[in-house]
């Protein structure tokens, strides 16, 4: 087959004859050039697509041909193919393709339902107290920088939504420390929700927004 050497030493390509053999030698000839090798002794580049083909030397000189197709043929009849080279393979037979697009969809699917809750889960039983009171305050602290203002309730009505949080609290079955923070909700609007370490963030324009204190309750 027809393909270009270049002697590593300079920029110029040459054209020319190349023979592959079944014992593992290749034979380059082409005007004052003429080379052999064997198989073992040279590195063949992974077949992508229609990319010309480059094989290399140990002294920097290489070849580039177009015809995968024999360099494939050369390869797998001599046994020596690479992973790649089985990976292209398996890529232009689609019922391969489709039993593998298969698998990685079961896979994710399986990944998401059971091994990260399983991780999250062990996760959440080995960290330390310290590091939920952490991501808690931390994640407050952040929050305040960027939505919320501090609240504008009066002291009075502060006092009352502290003094029904706290019989809420001590109905529940938890050990945990919970607390509770008002905040102006800005662009968050009539907002509730927790964080880590028992922080319950609730926001002024949700208080003002229930009608009736089993609202803010529930």
């Amino acid at each position: 087959m027809q393909g270009r050497f270049y002697d590593g030493l300079t920029s110029s390509c040459h054209p020319v004859d190349i023979a592959f053999y079944r014992d593992g030698r290749l034979t380059i000839a082409g005007g004052e050039i003429t080379r052999e090798a064997h198989l073992r002794d040279v590195h063949v580049s992974a077949r992508i697509a229609g990319v010309p083909r480059r094989i290399e030397f140990d002294d920097g000189a290489a070849l580039e041909t177009s015809d995968n197709d024999a360099v494939d043929q050369w390869i797998t009849a001599l046994d020596a193919t690479t992973l790649e080279h089985r990976v292209f393979r398996l890529e232009q037979r689609w019922r391969f393709a489709l039993v593998a697009l298969v698998i990685t969809v079961l896979g994710s699917w399986a990944f998401i339902r059971f091994a990260l809750p399983a991780a999250a889960d062990h996760a959440a039983q080995v960290l330390p107290q310290s590091v939920d009171t952490l991501i808690g305050r931390g994640g407050l602290e952040a929050l305040d920088q960027v939505f919320f203002e501090p609240s504008r309730l009066s002291s009075a009505r502060q006092a009352a939504v502290r003094e029904q949080f706290a019989r809420v609290r001590s109905s529940t079955l938890t050990e945990a420390n919970l607390q509770l923070e008002l905040r102006r909700g800005e662009v968050l609007g009539p907002n509730a929700f927790a964080l880590p370490s028992g922080i319950i963030v609730m926001t002024d324009e949700l208080i003002e927004l229930a009608a009736h204190p089993q609202e803010l309750d529930a």
